[in-house]
């Protein structure tokens, strides 16, 4: 099987160990990276610089001021005289936040009414500016339970327990760590595979390996295969660095978590052979790997969560990817509900699919080339599945890909009846809505399914229909 395989796997590993300054970039960029992106990218915001007013210059008041420090979310940098002031120090960007306490501030404590604080926030960084607001509201919070507590001579009646499991500390490299090597990955793996390709087409030698015996297969899955164990290699150089550099703790099966991500490495691999595929230059093949990278990792959830996203961003994201999502949170889970639906609607079809197989057989059986394989003494088991099935399935599958319209208009349908989640049930509310932007969202990624999926069946047919490859 592929006895041509393992000379063009030896070919492009001895190539890579030429290469010493690639094949160290490979292992030693990602490390770098993960060492950088690791201690930079934190998702909590802590220490604002702060700017405080404080017109009451009471106990009371430098005790609340206490109390937003102690919140390790503020940090007072200078106290001001006036509202000019505090203003121009946060228009200057010298302050993210200000609070304000009011002359009356202790004297509406005394008499049991609302006394009234203000906190301005700088909300041109909106992470930075919700996290001291969630603060602010938490310190509001808790003094109003301690105060009506004490004025009732009551515990309070209602105590909520919140217990974070799986990472209690809530520390970002738990989430951060896990998530680059998705992105390490996909950066790499993309991006040398496009680019192994178009160098050998720069440098001529891909014309020479067509001319020699190696198959395309052979040839495609020689260049890529050394590259699955480098991606495994970077892989287990991030987790070892996760957990004895970062401290993230590696529980479950390591078995189940290298064979997804293989398969992950796969996916990327492919993409940077689709990627090699539309370039002709090194330049052209990293500008293009980019322009896939970009998106994937924007909807991919790593960066900002992909519950806020619209629907059908969610399943752009869920595309082949970019970070390590939840293994039980894949495509598959959303797709589930669908199956029986589709089933029958398949099921509608197959009475015609069938005929159409069988009216191609019968023409195929009649054919010159058949009676010639026959003449050459191969079983009519043979000639019926390696010489006529094979061409007869070819007009199948293109009249299968054009009717998948169909299918996605009865899948959009059985979601709006039986109120699946969907992007059919999506579409539909968007069309009430009257929300346009939606709409046009949806119909894009419908369309861009549809001529995907008929992309992929005329190459089905190329690869069942031998004489399609040969002619000229």
């Amino acid at each position: 099987m592929m006895p041509r395989f393992w000379p063009m796997f030896r070919k492009e590993f001895i190539q890579m160990r030429r290469d010493r300054l690639t094949f160290g970039m490979l292992i030693g960029i990602p490390v770098i990276q993960l060492l950088v992106f690791g201690y930079a990218i934190q998702t909590d915001v802590r220490n604002l610089p702060t700017v405080v007013l404080d017109q009451s210059r009471t106990p009371e008041s430098r005790d609340l001021i206490a109390a937003f420090e102690n919140t390790g979310n503020f940090r007072v940098v200078t106290h001001v005289d006036g509202r000019p002031a505090l203003d121009a120090a946060i228009a200057r960007g010298d302050a993210q936040a200000g609070i304000v306490v009011p002359y009356d501030y202790p004297r509406d404590l005394a008499r049991g009414t609302t006394a009234t604080v203000q906190v301005i926030v700088d909300a041109a960084d909106p992470l930075s500016s919700q996290a001291a607001l969630n603060a602010a509201v938490g310190v509001a919070q808790v003094r109003n339970l301690a105060i009506l507590s004490r004025a009732a001579g009551r515990s309070l009646p209602i105590e909520a327990r919140v217990r974070p499991r799986y990472n209690p500390g809530l520390r970002s490299p738990n989430y951060i760590v896990p998530g680059l090597v998705g992105v390490i990955l996909t950066m790499t793996m993309v991006l040398i595979t496009a680019m192994a390709i178009v160098r050998e087409r720069e440098r001529g030698t891909l014309e020479q390996l067509i001319v020699t015996p190696v198959t395309k297969t052979e040839l495609m899955l020689g260049k890529i295969t050394p590259y699955v164990g480098v991606g495994l290699l970077q892989m287990t150089a991030v987790l070892i660095l996760g957990r004895f550099v970062f401290d993230v703790p590696l529980t479950g099966n390591i078995l189940l978590l290298y064979g997804v991500s293989l398969i992950f490495i796969i996916a990327s691999l492919a993409l940077g052979l689709f990627v090699s595929t539309l370039v002709r230059t090194q330049q052209q093949a990293m500008q293009a790997s980019f322009g896939f990278m970009l998106p994937n990792i924007l909807l991919s959830g790593f960066m900002f969560p992909r519950q806020a996203m619209p629907e059908f961003a969610q399943w752009l994201g869920l595309l082949p990817g970019v970070s390590l999502i939840p293994i039980g949170e894949t495509v598959f889970s959303h797709l589930s509900i669908l199956v029986l639906p589709v089933l029958t609607l398949l099921a509608a079809s197959l009475a015609q699919t069938v005929r159409m197989v069988r009216a191609g057989m019968v023409e195929v059986l009649r054919s010159d080339y058949v009676e010639w394989a026959r003449l050459s003494g191969h079983r009519e088991r043979e000639v019926v599945l390696r010489y006529a099935l094979r061409n007869a399935l070819g007009p199948t599958v293109q009249v299968i890909a054009l009717n998948v319209q169909w299918l996605i208009g009865g899948i959009v349908v059985t979601e709006y009846v039986f109120g699946y989640p969907g992007i059919g049930q999506a579409l539909v509310q968007a069309v009430s809505a009257r929300d346009v932007p939606y709409v046009l969202s949806v119909g894009l990624l419908i369309a861009i399914v549809y001529i995907s999926l008929n992309v992929i069946a005329d190459l089905l047919v190329v690869l069942l229909v031998p004489k399609l490859r040969t002619a000229q």
